[in-house]
């Protein structure tokens, strides 16, 4: 399988992630904190960090280049659920 590594909504993901792991170290005390060490708006820095949170399934679809027609980083950041079946229903996966 080839992954689409070049894409928007993958980097937003792994920074997503990224950011998460620099919250649960320890290296930043709050989301406050981590907007201001990355020098980006707190409302951006939010909607990026539920990322990390997004369905494993998901993800994969997205790696493996399946997403659903008319997905976007919008449509990611606008999802209100952690609850992974709900996030593959509303996606349409």
């Amino acid at each position: 399988t080839e992954f689409q590594t070049n894409s928007p909504i993958l980097r937003a993901i792994a920074r997503g992630m990224a950011w998460l792991r620099m919250l649960d170290e320890g290296k930043v005390s709050s989301i406050h904190d981590l907007a201001d060490t990355l020098k980006l708006e707190r409302k951006y820095v939010r909607y990026t960090l539920r990322l990390a949170f997004l369905s494993p399934r998901v993800i994969r679809a997205i790696m493996q280049g399946q997403e659903p027609d008319g997905l976007s980083l919008a449509s990611l950041r606008r999802l209100t659920t952690a609850n992974w079946s709900e996030q593959e229903r509303v996606l349409g996966l």
